[in-house]
Order: C-alpha cells, then structure tokens, then sequence
C-alpha cells in the first residue's frame, strides 16, 4: 500500500493512481473552459460571474496539486462532490418538477452531473475514517 501521505497505508497504489484521474479531470477541464475566460475579458461588474469564474480557476489550480498530492488534496474533491451535490438537489430537482429548464439551466445541470464521474474513484472508507470517525 502507498500514498502521497507516508502515514498512509489505507490506499492501495491502483486506488492512489485512479485518485489522480478526477483532479486532472478537473484541471484540465476548468483550465480550457475558465481560464480564457480570467485571461482575456472586458471590464465587467464584479458580479456572480467574474467571481465565480475566479473561484473556478482556483479551484482548477488546485486541482493541479491534486494530481500530484492526491490524499492530500482530497478535501477540494469532497467540495466539488458536496456543491455539485448540493445544486443538483436543492436546484436541480425542483426545476424539472416545475417545469421544463430553459438551455442555461441544461448546460448548469450537465456541468454539475459530472460529479457521478467522482463518485467511484474517492476512497470512501479512508475518507469516512479521516473525516468522519475521529
């Protein structure tokens, strides 16, 4: 068994390596939707869009880290679970009881369905022992 962490012996090595897959999944696809964005805008408002695109790319930076100290970083991947989670729940769920969602809510609920590609790869008993049970 193997980690980034030497205190760790609760990851295998295939489990470790599959863990890298969301965080480069999320770098890579924050930094090709987001970061042309933080790069080349007009002046705008700093309203709900420029501050959650900067929150995006700070979160695909992180990611970054991620991929290299994966345990480490396993906090950012349970908030990008627990948000998306979020959303879709308290949002999501309403919006197509009520009624058809208009083509930006699609595009919301697609990017935030990306979150049941997380779900097989997180080490959940390492994460409910850390987290959960201490």
């Amino acid at each position: 068994m193997a980690s980034d962490d030497p205190s760790n012996t609760e990851i295998s090595q295939r489990q470790l390596t599959l863990l890298r897959l969301p965080y480069g999944v999320l770098a890579l696809g924050l930094g090709i939707v987001v970061w042309p964005y933080i790069l080349h805008h007009d002046i705008v408002q700093a309203h709900s869009v420029p501050a959650s695109q900067s929150m995006l790319a700070a979160l695909g930076a992180l990611s970054l880290i991620g991929v290299f100290k994966p345990v480490k970083m396993l906090p950012l991947l349970m908030f990008e679970l627990l948000w998306k989670f979020i959303f879709l729940v308290s949002f999501t769920i309403p919006l197509l009881v009520s009624g058809e969602p208009d083509s930006v809510s699609w595009e919301n609920i697609w990017a935030c369905a990306t979150v049941i590609f997380f779900v097989p790869f997180m080490p959940w008993r390492y994460i409910a022992k850390t987290y959960f049970r201490r």
